[in-house]
């Protein structure tokens, strides 16, 4: 990333020294010895969620990236940052619902983009031969097809 950017990772570890008694449950705190605000990172978290869960998320999640790199992917060296954040993001998704013997899905879409579920994306944007509303249907039962990763 770019020097003088702080990534979501630092952030989160900054917002956490200002938090007085989190409470961020023992399943977590085990796990995460020392470094508590993993607890607070959605990458570290969901591992350890027992609840069942989908996850919409764009591989080149623009908010996340323009972040890291200090403002929009527009260089060669960003691009090729993109490309690794992309390939890392799909692979730690797929671990995740590896690892979650049927209680998680996930519904991932090579966009440079962020937060489309609240738009019209949400019917349009497709992965896995689903749009996000399909692959939630199929989720929730709402629907004869089934599945767990659109990506």
């Amino acid at each position: 990333p770019v020097v003088n950017t702080l990534s979501f990772a630092e952030v989160t570890r900054k917002v956490y020294s200002f938090i007085s008694s989190p409470r961020i449950g023992s399943n977590c705190e085990s796990r995460h010895t020392g470094e508590l605000w993993k607890c607070l990172f959605g990458q570290y978290r969901l591992p350890v969620v027992v609840a069942p869960f989908i996850i919409f998320h764009s591989q080149y999640d623009s908010h996340q990236l323009d972040r890291n790199l200090g403002g929009t992917v527009r260089t060669g060296v960003h691009r090729s940052y993109a490309v690794q954040w992309a390939q890392q993001t799909v692979a730690n998704l797929r671990g995740l619902v590896e690892r979650a013997d049927g209680r998680v899905a996930v519904h991932s879409w090579a966009c440079y983009n962020h937060a489309v579920s609240t738009s019209s994306s949400f019917n349009l944007l497709t992965a896995g031969g689903a749009t996000q509303a399909e692959a939630l249907a199929q989720f929730m039962g709402w629907s004869t097809s089934g599945g767990t990763e659109w990506v």
